[in-house]
């Protein structure tokens, strides 16, 4: 089972090949930073997608698939949507399990120079906080899991702040949690974690993301709890140094970084499930 979504820039496409123009270079680098998600690029009043991004995206945002010539070499499929819509559009794609990363103008034009643009903000099925995006209050868990057996099971929803997790799990006992939480996204170890045995087969596949075993390092995690908590010990969150639950526990503080652009500070409780 792998649930991953999104894409090496662009995959059927050789970039490499490529005449490149200097919106076109700048588009590929900033996919190349997030092979995994659909890049909605800032170009003018609207967001577009290009390449393998707008093939996957237009079906499902219900827009026509055109194509754009940026020189006499290159052709790519394209699609977009009006900013003041992007709330909506962005809903969308969630919804059908993508992840989703936005390129802004940080800069204001000047002549003909290029804009500068940068991912400010990377959406995923169980990441999302704003209510716009969790219709009818609607509860995203994202879990996170190690070990080989027993298992480690960490849990966030980051709409509510709340943060949990199993320590000592058998194969029946993860099963069972993930049946009752139905999360749309798990996280685990890129090295030979296998989620297939564990995935209730009544459930439709989550959106797989994979991360390096250092993510899941127990001192890391104490550390990543220690600053989202700003408590001085793990210990006032009922957990113990070096306990394999604050690997997973982690890998979830880490991600949520990673796909907000900083450590949340809004998690106000740890709970042992």
């Amino acid at each position: 089972m792998d649930g991953t979504v999104g894409g090496a820039c662009p995959l059927h496409y050789n970039a490499r090949r490529m005449k490149k123009t200097p919106m076109l270079q700048q588009y590929l680098e900033l996919k190349q930073q997030h092979p995994d998600a659909l890049l909605l690029y800032r170009l003018g009043d609207f967001y577009e997608l290009f390449f393998e991004d707008a093939e996957k995206a237009a079906p499902v945002l219900g827009v026509v698939l055109t194509r754009r010539r940026h020189n006499e070499e290159v052709e790519s499929p394209m699609c977009g949507v009006p900013h003041h819509a992007l709330t909506s559009y962005v809903g969308k794609l969630l919804e059908a399990g993508f992840k989703v990363a936005i390129a802004e103008q940080v800069e204001e034009p000047q002549g003909q120079r290029l804009v500068r643009r940068e991912v400010v903000r990377v959406l995923t099925p169980s990441t999302v906080t704003e209510p716009e995006l969790l219709p009818g209050g609607e509860r995203r868990f994202l879990v996170a899991l190690s070990g080989k057996g027993p298992f480690a099971v960490a849990v966030a929803d980051a709409a509510a702040g709340e943060l949990s997790g199993l320590a000592a799990a058998t194969s029946e006992e993860v099963r069972e949690l993930l049946a009752q939480l139905q999360p749309r996204e798990v996280l685990v170890p890129e090295e030979a974690f296998e989620l297939s045995g564990l995935w209730p087969p009544e459930l439709p596949n989550p959106v797989v993301t994979r991360r390096s075993k250092a993510w899941f390092q127990a001192s890391r995690g104490e550390e990543k709890l220690k600053e989202a908590f700003g408590v001085g010990s793990v210990r006032a969150l009922g957990l113990e140094p070096e306990e394999e639950l604050l690997g997973p526990l982690g890998a979830l503080l880490s991600y949520l970084e990673e796909t907000q652009g900083r450590l949340p500070e809004h998690f106000v409780t740890f709970t042992r499930l």
